[in-house]
């Protein structure tokens, strides 16, 4: 579904939903995560000064995120390092595979490429999956042990 800011879609705070998508890859693949990592779903949206942001959504219903690491994740790895939004200490462990790029940090990559490539102000990445997952929980921390502080929202 698309709409336009002035079509009244959604209206709170003076922020306007501008589109709402299902299974998302953005396109053409080379620029944003060079395989064909998908969003489940994304939000649109326009801040109250015009900023575009992003929400994208990893849904699990009954499977568990993947912790397996990605086969030719060595540019990714790169490009993770290159959003400026983990610590060094990450980067480090990254770099040496002590931190493996499993499901959840490719998701992230996917947001932040694209805020990136698009130019928007801001990005969130939602994960909905059942809370007794074993992953879930620990694959999620890990992301969040590893942002700066000033990232933790993300």
């Amino acid at each position: 579904m698309i709409c336009s800011p002035t079509d009244g879609f959604i209206k709170e705070k003076s922020h306007f939903v501008t589109e709402i998508g299902l299974e998302f890859i953005p396109s053409p693949i080379e620029k944003y995560t060079k395989d064909r990592s998908a969003m489940d779903a994304y939000i649109k949206f326009l801040d109250n000064k015009g900023g575009r942001h992003l929400i994208a959504v990893e849904t699990k219903y009954t499977d568990e995120l993947g912790v397996n690491e990605a086969s030719h994740c060595e540019e990714q790895k790169q490009m993770l390092i290159d959003t400026r939004l983990f610590d060094s200490e990450f980067e480090e462990l990254l770099l040496d595979g002590k931190v493996k790029q499993t499901q959840v940090y490719r998701n992230f990559l996917l947001t932040e490429r694209y805020r990136i490539v698009e130019g928007l102000k801001d990005s969130f990445s939602v994960v909905l999956s059942p809370k007794d997952h074993p992953s879930t929980g620990e694959e999620i921390k890990s992301v969040a042990r590893y942002l700066k502080p000033e990232y933790a929202y993300k």
